[in-house]
């Protein structure tokens, strides 16, 4: 007799945890060698995100449009 497991679907999804947990340790490993590497990631994290944050901005700043309300203005 002989046993098998039921395939659920899930053929390779056990791919991308481990990838990114062996990324994650050597990323470890190597801020452990290189401390000031932490810097670096951090420092560059910072710029990525704030120049994102004016693009985002400089995007949105022709779509705001000013509307002056007045009591006389019916709604």
């Amino acid at each position: 007799m002989q046993f098998q497991q039921p395939n659920l679907g899930f053929g390779g999804m056990w791919l991308a945890p481990a990838f990114f947990g062996a990324l994650l340790v050597l990323l470890g490993v190597l801020i452990l060698l290189f401390p000031r590497l932490l810097a670096l990631i951090v420092a560059g994290a910072l710029i990525t995100i704030g120049a994102s944050l004016l693009a985002i901005a400089w995007a949105m700043r022709g779509r705001v449009v000013y509307r002056r309300f007045d009591d006389e203005d019916e709604l």
